[in-house]
């Protein structure tokens, strides 16, 4: 993988949603058969960001998603989170990546699933006291129903943390599901939700539309016979709708 150079652009962009595609293929992350999500919908396709843990796919996965990070928030983040359990290879890796590249020292931290009660007690392992009150990154994989990602908002809401805004590797694209206290009659993306009911922004690397893209223009018939199935679930689950 090339050096990040930080390019902001849009054919810069697409190119790194085609990149992005083809190491989820090759990784085989993104995976067609029937699946259910945590929402409870049987989908035919599911992004499994562990088939990139090896180092050299989840080497070229941080450069893409560090550059991405930079074209949405610039130089101000002063810290991230990454929820467990595949937030936290996310978080650990991009501060890594965050020093080299910008020679910026930030710190990580990631929930635990459950708090512990002895030696370093807590919901929380890592320097996330440091940076209370300032602009902490979220970092997760995959954004479906935002079931998941307002858990995380309002976990750390409870910490006393000021969130800049969110990343994820995918955005799904599919219905917000208002858990929090909203109108459950209100079609939106997940994306709009979150934005609508936290003021936090959720940029992706690729979404499901960049997927079905690239799909489409494959010359590959073992690939291209999934594009209709996931056509169909995004018109009965989808709102293509982003705030980013």
């Amino acid at each position: 993988m090339a050096q990040l150079s930080f390019h902001n652009n849009h054919n810069r962009s697409r190119e790194l949603q085609d990149i992005v595609v083809q190491l989820f293929i090759k990784s085989q992350a993104l995976i067609f058969g029937e699946f259910q999500t945590k929402s409870g919908r049987n989908t035919p396709y599911f992004i499994n960001t562990s088939r990139l843990y090896y180092g050299d796919h989840w080497s070229a996965l941080m450069d893409l998603f560090t550059e991405k990070i930079f074209q949405e928030y610039g130089p101000k983040i002063e810290g991230v989170f990454g929820p467990s359990y595949k937030g936290i290879p996310l978080a650990v890796s991009f501060a890594e990546r965050w020093y080299h590249k910008t020679q910026k020292r930030i710190p990580f931290a990631f929930s635990r699933k459950e708090p512990k009660d002895h030696g370093e007690k807590g919901a929380t392992v890592g320097s996330l006291q440091d940076v209370s009150g300032s602009a902490i990154l979220l970092c997760d994989d995959v954004l479906t129903s935002g079931l998941s990602l307002g858990e995380s908002i309002l976990f750390l809401r409870k910490q006393n943390v000021s969130l800049i805004g969110a990343m994820v590797t995918v955005d799904r694209q599919e219905q917000y599901i208002y858990d929090h206290g909203q109108d459950p009659q209100k079609k939106v993306s997940a994306n709009t939700g979150i934005f609508q009911e936290f003021g936090c922004r959720v940029p992706s690397l690729v979404s499901v539309t960049d997927i079905i893209k690239y799909l489409e223009a494959t010359s590959e018939p073992n690939l291209r016979l999934h594009i209709h199935k996931i056509q169909d679930y995004q018109r009965k689950y989808g709102v293509p709708d982003k705030t980013n």
